[in-house]
């Protein structure tokens, strides 16, 4: 596959065109629907050569690696562990 650039922007109209198409869809899930839908016939119709089932499989492990690493670029930082404290007192070993 091809370098594509992908922008907050575009995602955002994206999703503005499905709102136009049908005004219910302000829920991220039915978006996704129309969203998947819309690759599947992509998909159905388009004369790529090969198995469009193997195409799928491609695509499905693509989609994948978008989410895994977003998800990684939007999880919150782990936080530093916390500065070790002084320690006091007399240790003594147990007899």
């Amino acid at each position: 596959m091809s370098t594509i650039a992908l922008s907050p922007q575009l995602i955002e109209a994206v999703g503005k065109v499905i709102e136009e198409h049908d005004s219910s869809a302000t829920d991220a899930g039915i978006k996704m629907q129309y969203t998947a839908a819309v690759l599947g016939i992509m998909m159905a119709e388009s004369d790529v050569e090969g198995s469009k089932q193997e195409l799928f499989q491609e695509v499905a492990a693509f989609v994948e690696h978008v989410m895994t690493q977003q998800m990684a670029q939007s999880a919150p930082a782990t936080p530093p562990p916390p500065p070790p404290q002084d320690a006091f007192g007399i240790w003594k070993p147990k007899k």
